[in-house]
């Protein structure tokens, strides 16, 4: 998946798909370059309020985080590592 560099702290890039199944999300962290996927109802919702937010960080613990518990959230590790 394609993720755009976006300018936080926190996330280092963020990227959204459309699947078979619906869409899906990927965040990449700052610290360490993990990587993970988000599905769910509101995805492209928070993906396209999140590209526009101030703060991606921000937007990200305050209203994606707490979805993880309600939404497909999954780790895909460090990508950067597994290719090295």
């Amino acid at each position: 998946m394609n993720r755009t560099p976006v300018t936080s702290s926190l996330i280092a890039s963020v990227g959204i798909e459309e699947q078979p199944e619906g869409p899906v999300m990927e965040i990449e962290f700052a610290k360490g370059g993990t990587v993970y996927q988000y599905t769910g109802p509101k995805v492209r919702e928070h993906y396209e309020a999140l590209m526009k937010a101030p703060s991606a960080g921000q937007y990200f613990l305050r209203h994606v985080k707490p979805c993880q518990q309600t939404s497909f959230c999954r780790s895909l590790g460090n990508p950067k590592q597994t290719q090295e």
